[in-house]
């Protein structure tokens, strides 16, 4: 699933990039590829690309579960 896929989902920075300092912002969603129910959200940095990823509780189970 790429983030296109999920309007919920705000672009806004979430944080400081651990290279340089700047403000990174999410980039990517995927299903995590071996557990269900858990995604891995990518975060890029405008001056670093790729820094930061996280696996999470997959917002998209909730919503079917909804």
């Amino acid at each position: 699933m790429r983030l296109q896929e999920f309007a919920s989902v705000s672009l806004e920075p979430q944080d400081a990039c651990p290279v340089c300092g700047a403000m990174i912002a999410l980039a990517e969603i995927v299903p995590h590829p071996h557990q269900v129910g858990l995604e891995i959200q990518g975060f890029n940095c405008k001056c670093c690309g790729p820094v930061k990823s996280l696996v999470v509780k997959s917002r998209r189970m909730k919503e079917r579960l909804s």
